[in-house]
């Protein structure tokens, strides 16, 4: 799968257009009704990428990736699975 992916944390939002976003997640976790991030590939996929304080700004930079990889599987899509935490928790565990 292919796509445009924003990743929603605590405190800002990355952009990045990958091709490998079935290995964003994990297992299902029950306690939260959500997939847990592995956060390798995550780091792997997002820790060059841009970094935006505030939703509309990454928006924005997505419809510009959008222009450049016009033909993708998943379009824009919102990571927001540890919306909550901050992307060092994500990459780390």
């Amino acid at each position: 799968m292919n796509g445009i992916y924003i990743l929603v944390t605590k405190n800002s939002y990355r952009v990045t257009y990958s091709e490998d976003s079935g290995n964003f997640f994990l297992d299902w976790n029950e306690e939260v009704f959500n997939f847990e991030l592995d956060g390798q590939s995550i780091k792997k996929e997002f820790d060059k990428s841009p970094i935006f304080l505030d939703e509309s700004t990454a928006y924005q930079y997505a419809l510009k990736l959008a222009d450049k990889y016009p033909e993708t599987d998943d379009g824009i899509y919102y990571i927001k699975n540890a919306k909550d935490k901050s992307y060092e928790e994500i990459i780390n565990g």
